[in-house]
């Protein structure tokens, strides 16, 4: 028998702790526990319970505005408000947002809560019978259509089985982000159109999928006139898609609407979005990396900042639909430069998982933008400053051309220009930006990618021949470097030669 979850929040340390062992004394029954009103909203979004069990007042968010915001996403959650106070003006209110259960604190024994909480397994296996589902099973269901896992096959008859009132007739999807800071109010949403479902794919995300008659320009104004009546001009998106012939079309519906609504990472001051397309920019991409990665070899930092601007204008001219792989190639990309221009650090994986966060955590490609430079910035503004090196610093950078594959110090290479190491090692930096090895490392890196392209060597009789000392170290600066390992390269490149 499935375990029914029961989310206990209450501000008070030992009653919360006194009904999560009640509760999970109870046979069937799973509980966890939240000290606030807000930490209950997270919860709920994480776990989903199936039944809520809150006191009303707690600081900050109490019980019965996180039920308001509770019962606007999902009006049948099973709720028990909890209170010490006999006024039964909050039971009233409690009633109204759809609560089940309104029992005092004074009256709570185990007995009596295990009574309540019976009372609730009724009517939730009630709920489920005359439904032949229950509204979590749909939900996952038309989750799965939304991402395609697993990709499923429709029809009218599954689709009426898994609890989808739609007519065979015309239908269309609104994605709706920002639910949680202004909230949309889905039942006004709905009634746009017929049979409407509505089902949530994250937080502050949902997807409503209905029968209409109206265009996507009809609905565009109805949402419109929504959003002034409301005085929203921020926070929100809503994604609408193109009007399709029948319920079976539902996937379609979903990525269209969840495309556009993705838009706003392109364009944050707008709030509908419902004309546009998602572009292929796989060729342009390859170009760009090629490019980009060609230029690190080169050590041309300066071009190879440019090169990745040009990555933003491409993002932002063609609004590709991935934003999670723009993500990924930005923050790989960002990594790699400061692998090649600036000297490997101490941390150097903390310094990764940073730059990560920081492209993770933009809102939009302006701050993605503003990020990318913060990084890189430094590191350019140098380069530019010392693009010409000195002569004893080109005869050492030649020597290094020269005997890139062979074991030499410091010191030998102090001895190329006739320079103590102590000062060579200074002049170095301060022309090159980084010490001798990184710029060392760099070129046999150059090198290793040209025999990883060209040849049929192993990737162990590659290392070798460029100067590193044991694979490993080749393949885990290599894989920091370019964001794989030298075998995982080598077999992505011939295979796209092909």
């Amino acid at each position: 028998m499935k375990q029914i979850l029961v989310l206990a929040i209450d501000d008070e340390a030992p009653i919360r702790q006194w009904m999560q062992y009640c509760i999970s004394q109870m046979d069937g029954f799973d509980c966890i526990t939240a000290a606030s009103g807000n930490e209950g909203i997270r919860l709920w979004q994480a776990k989903k319970p199936d039944i809520i069990v809150t006191d009303i007042e707690m600081p900050g968010m109490d019980g019965l505005q996180m039920l308001e915001l509770i019962m606007k996403k999902e009006p049948d959650t099973y709720s028990i408000v909890l209170t010490s106070h006999e006024d039964f003006g909050y039971a009233r209110t409690a009633l109204h947002l759809g609560t089940t259960e309104y029992i005092l604190k004074t009256e709570m024994t185990e007995d009596s809560l295990a009574k309540v909480l019976g009372k609730a397994r009724e009517a939730l296996a009630k709920k489920s019978d005359s439904r032949g589902h229950d509204l979590k099973s749909r939900n996952h269901y038309l989750q799965m259509i939304a991402f395609h896992n697993p990709p499923i096959r429709l029809d009218m008859e599954e689709l009426r089985s898994q609890g989808i009132d739609l007519e065979e007739e015309a239908i269309l999807a609104l994605d709706l982000w920002g639910t949680d800071k202004t909230v949309w109010e889905l039942p006004v949403i709905q009634s746009w159109g017929t049979g409407a479902v509505t089902f949530p794919i994250g937080n502050d995300h949902e997807i409503v999928v209905m029968n209409t008659c109206r265009a996507e320009k009809e609905i565009k104004a109805l949402v419109e006139e929504y959003l002034k009546e409301r005085g929203i001009v921020e926070g929100v998106s809503c994604g609408i898609s193109r009007r399709y012939a029948s319920p079976i079309e539902l996937g379609i519906a979903m990525d269209e609407a969840r495309y556009r609504c993705s838009l706003r990472f392109y364009e944050p001051g707008k709030l509908i979005f419902y004309k546009e397309k998602p572009c292929d920019i796989t060729m342009e991409e390859e170009e760009l990396h090629l490019e980009f990665m060609q230029l690190l070899l080169k050590q041309d930092f300066v071009k190879a900042y440019r090169c990745l601007q040009s990555y933003m204008q491409l993002y932002r001219e063609k609004q590709p639909q991935q934003i999670e792989q723009i993500i990924r190639t930005i923050s790989t990309n960002l990594i790699s430069y400061m692998h090649f221009a600036a000297d490997p650090s101490d941390d150097c994986e903390e310094q990764d998982a940073a730059i990560k966060d920081r492209i993770l955590n933009a809102r939009n490609l302006d701050d993605m933008e503003q990020a990318m430079g913060q990084i890189i910035d430094p590191v350019v503004h140098f380069a530019n400053e010392t693009s010409v090196f000195s002569a004893p610093i080109i005869k050492a950078i030649e020597y290094m051309e020269k005997h890139y594959n062979e074991k030499f110090t410091l010191t030998d290479m102090a001895e190329q220009v006739a320079f103590s190491p102590e000062y060579f090692s200074r002049l170095f930096g301060r022309e090159t930006g980084v010490n001798y090895i990184t710029y060392l490392n760099n070129i046999r890196m150059k090198n290793a990618i040209h025999l990883l392209e060209t040849t049929e060597l192993k990737v162990y009789e590659i290392a070798e021949q460029v100067g590193f000392a044991s694979l490993s170290y080749f393949s885990t600066a290599f894989k920091k470097k370019f964001g794989k390992n030298p075998y995982e390269y080598q077999v992505s490149y011939k295979r796209g030669k092909r």
